[in-house]
């Protein structure tokens, strides 16, 4: 099972092209640092923000600290903070190219 919720290519319009390439990538963080799978995600790919939801949206906060700042393992990211993570949702707005 793929902790991929959705997936949205960023990019400008009018024909030009967009300055930068963007990917939104959701998952549930653990409890503990180590890696979580996220299909779609390469090695090189720029973390850029993560947003985190308390699953009862009573919390909401960025998570950047927690995590890796450049993808390492494809397919995964990796939660470098040994705190537990494990009752939120992260959005991560991940620069593909």
């Amino acid at each position: 099972m793929s902790n991929r919720l959705f997936s949205n290519q960023g990019g400008g319009g009018g024909g030009g092209g967009g300055i930068l390439a963007t990917a939104q990538f959701g998952y549930i963080g653990r409890a503990g640092a180590g890696p979580i799978s996220v299909l779609g995600l390469v090695p090189g790919n720029r973390v850029l923000y993560i947003a985190g939801f308390s699953f009862d949206l009573s919390n909401f906060a960025g998570f950047n600290v927690a995590y890796e700042t450049v993808i390492t393992v494809a397919d995964q990211i990796q939660q470098t903070d040994a705190s537990d993570l494990s009752s939120y949702t992260m959005v991560a707005l991940i620069q593909t190219a």
